[in-house]
């Protein structure tokens, strides 16, 4: 049975640490457990990335499309790690552990490009800020930060006509005042849309 000595563990967290961030002290030891049962399974199974991929729950090439930047991060991880010669030539089972390691450990809204949303209405600024903390928590999947000049959202929401020109780039969406479910959608819709368009300026 394989046993992974503390160097190479530390090597693979190392490696993580100068290619990502620092990883918290919280999640040092699990992260070493964790580390030291995936080669031992691999070891017995001899199992390689082709079969990994269809083993998990999350597959790599859905977070390919949807987080590009992490991604592209992960092999610069990855190439990094294999450059010092830490796993064996049978151990190429361990990239798909090590990248769901990298799932594990990272927020993934941080890599995803961030869309700026613009509220207009004709009510209170109550309404805006309950329409803005209901929007936070329909869309906590994507990275969206709320704006108070149109000008520098991609996308504006409004709940009655909105007259002033728009850039290529922008989009409009009009909403009911009663922010029904099927507006909901829509916005979540569209705030996806804009994600994957962004995500293609991005080089893996």
């Amino acid at each position: 049975m394989l046993i992974l000595s503390n160097v190479e563990i530390q090597t693979w967290i190392s490696t993580f640490e100068s290619t990502f961030f620092s990883i918290p002290k919280e999640k040092i030891a699990p992260l070493k457990i964790t580390l030291q049962r995936q080669l031992q399974y691999i070891e017995m199974t001899r199992l390689d990335s082709s079969v990994m991929f269809f083993t998990e729950s999350v597959h790599p090439e859905r977070i390919k499309i949807y987080y590009p930047k992490f991604y592209r991060i992960f092999i610069e991880f990855w190439q990094n790690l294999t450059a010092e010669n830490i796993l064996d030539s049978h151990m190429s089972g361990f990239q798909i552990p090590s990248f769901f390691n990298c799932v594990d450990l990272v927020t993934f809204s941080f890599y995803m490009p961030k869309i700026y949303l613009f509220i207009f209405h004709d009510t209170t600024m109550m309404y805006a800020r309950y329409v803005e903390k209901r929007l936070t928590n329909i869309l906590a999947q994507f990275n969206i930060e709320f704006v108070d000049d149109y000008k520098k959202a991609d996308l504006i929401i409004s709940t009655v006509d909105f007259l002033d020109p728009l850039t290529e780039d922008q989009e409009l969406l009009q909403i009911r005042g009663s922010f029904s479910e099927n507006d909901q959608k829509s916005i979540k819709r569209a705030v996806n849309r804009l994600t994957l368009s962004k995500n293609k300026d991005i080089s893996i």
